[in-house]
């Protein structure tokens, strides 16, 4: 698909992730997703459509990510 996705992982720092994650919104296209990758993704009060909240409890940033890359459905990621 064309577009682009975001991944943005957060374990228990849940202070400025909704402030990084509007950031982010304000700069992607509509053919773009964001993947909010987080211990506890029910902290995340952001209900918009693109952004896709999966839930990983595991305190290892790498296992996280590669949750997120397999959650994507588009070719081009970032972090």
């Amino acid at each position: 698909m064309i577009g682009a996705a975001v991944v943005v992982t957060v374990y228990k720092r849940y202070d400025f992730v909704e402030r990084a994650i509007r950031s982010v919104m304000s700069q992607l296209t509509p053919a773009d997703e964001i993947i909010v990758v987080a211990d506890s993704p029910e902290n995340l009060s952001i209900t918009e459509e693109r952004i896709k909240k999966v839930k990983c409890d595991s305190p290892y940033w790498g296992e996280c990510v590669v949750r997120g890359v397999q959650e994507s459905t588009k070719n081009l990621i970032f972090f």
